[in-house]
């Protein structure tokens, strides 16, 4: 189906201990002649109708590649409350049971996805004793759960962690996201179905808003939101737009956004490097859940500088699932002339994210 290029740069401002400071000349020639580059191994793509037994069987082969996956802070909480039965919650159940089936020597865990969202929380009360207590007691539930299969994490990492970059964003320019996200919010009326005769002048409309706040057009945080007047049920569920601006909370919405664009960074270097056949993101949220798999990260450059590191990020974007899967439902994906009135509005969609600000696509 349609795909596009996404370029987006992500500067983050973590300063590294131990280093001397440069002046801003001198660290940003440095990081010019030294960027780091990842890149995604190559790729073979198959499309097949499998008997059951053949099902089974790759999925067996696929479980034996080493595996790396983060779990995010709503899995960490299901697998703190491991008793849970089908009767009394079928979806946590059934989540258990795929992470009990994941637990083998050759796959390993990793909380840092989770801990990334806990530490740098602006809005989180817990003093930094209470918030170590929390991260230790959900390190220590990972490693009674997982009997066969390694977290990565110790607990030494983990504190240290806390304790260097407590409520310091991941990213420098996390308040222009947010900035974005509340305006949209207040702006415009996406929590209901947009006219599909109206759609391409609303993301027009939303582009400008972007724009305004030097935000690039292909970050995820805008095409999510694209993905919003199109309708789709997952990106609405990640954002949770709410009509009363008080109630609708930016940080969640940009915390879930995030989670692609840290996961792509590590999962590049951890393919490329890292001991590991694939890395993936294993969570428990529904939205998050349903726009993974349309970010299909393809390069990453990490440039150091003075005052952290520019990180530049590559996506393949799949327009047609992220926009209008939700619209297949029941059977649709046979009509062909409606998925060919798709694919023609992608190409109008990923015209107007190439033209530059104030130019009619």
């Amino acid at each position: 189906m349609e795909e596009i290029g996404s370029k987006a740069l992500i500067r983050s401002g973590t300063a590294r201990s131990g280093e001397r400071a440069l002046k801003p000349e001198e660290g940003n020639r440095m990081a010019a002649e030294n960027p780091k580059v990842f890149r995604q191994r190559p790729q073979v793509t198959m499309t097949a109708k499998l008997a059951a037994g053949e099902r089974a069987a790759l999925e067996q082969w696929s479980s034996m590649v080493p595996t790396l996956h983060f779990l995010d802070i709503n899995v960490v909480s299901v697998i703190k409350r491991p008793d849970v039965s089908p009767d009394d919650n079928p979806r946590k159940a059934t989540l258990l049971k795929t992470l009990r089936g994941l637990d083998q020597p050759n796959h390993a865990f990793s909380y840092l996805l989770a801990l990334m969202e806990k530490v740098s929380d602006l809005r989180g009360t817990a003093s930094e004793t209470e918030l170590e207590s929390q991260v230790l007691r959900d390190l220590s539930a990972l490693t009674a759960f997982f009997e066969k299969a390694r977290v990565i994490e110790s607990d030494k990492f983990v504190i240290d962690y806390l304790r260097q970059l407590r409520r310091v964003p991941p990213e420098i320019e996390r308040p222009r996201y947010l900035e974005f996200l509340e305006a949209v919010n207040t702006q415009f009326n996406f929590r209901d179905p947009v006219a599909p005769a109206v759609r391409l002048r609303e993301a027009e409309a939303l582009l400008a808003v972007a724009d305004r706040l030097s935000i690039t057009r292909h970050h995820p945080t805008v095409l999510l939101t694209i993905a919003c007047i199109y309708g789709s049920r997952a990106a609405k569920r990640l954002m949770k737009f709410k009509a009363d601006p008080t109630r609708f909370n930016a940080d969640n919405a940009l915390a879930d956004i995030m989670a692609i664009v840290r996961l792509a960074q590590f999962k590049l270097q951890i393919e490329q490097h890292g001991g590991y056949g694939r890395a993936k993101l294993i969570t428990d949220d529904d939205g998050l859940g349903g726009v993974l798999d349309c970010f299909t990260p393809v390069s990453v450059s990490i440039t150091d500088t003075y005052a952290g590191a520019d990180t530049a990020f590559e996506f393949r974007v799949d327009m047609w699932r992220l926009l209008f899967a939700h619209a297949a439902d029941g059977g649709d994906e046979a009509d062909e002339s409606r998925i060919a009135m798709q694919l023609e509005e992608c190409e109008r969609v990923f015209r107007l994210l190439s033209a530059a600000p104030g130019e009619s696509p």
